[in-house]
């Protein structure tokens, strides 16, 4: 149902069969930044996780969090939304002739761009593609950004129709589009920093570990996710949390000999019996993760 074009058909004893030439789905909802962080790491890690689902999520957003809470008690706007509904009404009964659609034989019916809209579409897809292929991005990133090929000329084409238009999709509502684009990629990347972030949560948790004497150096990686700690129990985030911990000189690792596989164990610097894991020097973790979140990665 990604692409709106493919039909669907459902048979049923009792029902009968039902054929949906063009088969969407739209779901609607909300999820903590805890549990998305937790699915985003599966998702870019690679594997069964890496299903690509995410990247069909086109309109996620991520809102900065409320510091003050004020009850809000009024009414709603009549007005808006009795408009909002109207709108509704009016695109759910439209038919291709009602708004000038192109319609061939065996396929669906389709608008176009106009002139103006289509060279200033070519020009949005061309600057896309070329950050695309400059190989700065994580591929996570490169395969949702790479969808908005399609987001964009769904929305101008949404924006086309909310505005009553007819016949080929204005120049007004491509650039309408375009900025959508840029305001949903701000927010996709806060959405996929929070990988940062956990990474960076479960460092900070490792971090306490090791101070507080629960966890006693030398140690391996195994020790820490068989111990059943929340947020350290997958082999791969306690490895990305050691190796973080590396990084800022907290932990050193050592490979010993053994007979079979090597072992690598896990010593803690020194300080971290004299400093406490909300120390200047150790809060350094959670500043961090807080410029991922601003910065977007």
């Amino acid at each position: 149902s990604w692409e709106g074009t493919h039909a669907y058909i459902q048979d049923r004893i009792a029902r009968g069969t039902t054929r949906i030439p063009a088969v969407c789905l739209t779901i609607l909802g909300g999820i903590q930044p805890s549990v998305l962080g937790q699915y985003m790491l599966a998702a870019i890690r690679g594997g069964a996780g890496d299903d690509g689902l995410v990247q069909r999520f086109q309109l996620l957003v991520y809102p900065n969090p409320l510091r003050e809470w004020h009850k809000v008690d009024r009414f709603p706007n009549r007005d808006a939304r009795e408009k909002a509904f109207e709108i509704f009404k009016r695109v759910a009964n439209l038919s291709p002739s009602m708004i000038g659609a192109t319609t061939e034989e065996g396929e669906l019916p389709y608008l176009r761009f106009d002139v103006a809209a289509q060279a200033f579409f070519d020009g949005w897809l061309s600057d896309l593609m070329n950050r695309l292929r400059v190989g700065d991005e994580h591929p996570a990133i490169e395969a949702h950004l790479s969808k908005y090929t399609k987001l964009m000329p769904a929305l101008a084409l949404v924006f086309h129709l909310v505005d009553a238009g007819q016949g080929a999709v204005s120049l007004v509502s491509a650039q309408r589009a375009a900025a959508w684009c840029d305001l949903l990629e701000f927010h996709a990347r806060r959405v996929y920093a929070c990988v940062t972030a956990e990474k960076l949560r479960a460092a900070k948790s490792l971090l306490g570990k090791v101070q507080t004497g629960k966890l006693a150096a030398p140690f391996t990686a195994r020790t820490i996710y068989k111990s059943g700690w929340a947020g350290l129990t997958e082999r791969e985030v306690v490895e990305e949390a050691l190796a973080t911990l590396v990084d800022h000189g907290w932990l050193r690792d050592v490979t010993a000999d053994q007979p079979g596989r090597p072992l690598r164990e896990y010593h803690a610097h020194p300080l971290l019996g004299v400093l406490g894991v909300d120390s200047p020097k150790s809060s350094q973790l959670s500043s961090a993760s807080c410029a991922a979140q601003k910065k977007g990665m």
